[in-house]
C-alpha cells in the first residue's frame, strides 16, 4: 500500500490555462462573479474584525491561509 494517495500530474502551463478560463468566466458573467467575490471578501473581513475585536488576534493569523480556499 502506498504511503500517499496517487496524484495526477499537472503540466507547468496548467495555471495559465486556469487563469484563462477564469477570465472567460468573468467576461461571461461579470455581475455574478464580482458579487460573489465581494461577498466572500466582506465575509472574510467581518470574521477577521470580530476575531480581532474580541481578543483573538492570533486567530486572524491562523485563518488567513484559510481565506484563500
Amino acid at each position: 500500500m502506498p504511503f500517499a494517495a496517487p496524484c495526477r500530474r499537472v503540466a507547468p502551463s496548467a495555471p495559465f490555462r486556469w487563469l484563462r478560463l477564469g477570465w472567460r468566466d468573468l467576461r461571461a458573467a461579470p455581475l455574478q462573479s464580482l458579487t460573489y467575490g465581494l461577498a466572500i471578501t466582506l465575509l472574510s473581513f467581518g470574521i477577521s474584525y470580530l476575531a480581532w475585536r474580541f481578543g483573538s488576534g492570533w486567530m486572524v493569523i491562523v485563518m488567513l491561509p484559510l481565506f484563500v480556499f
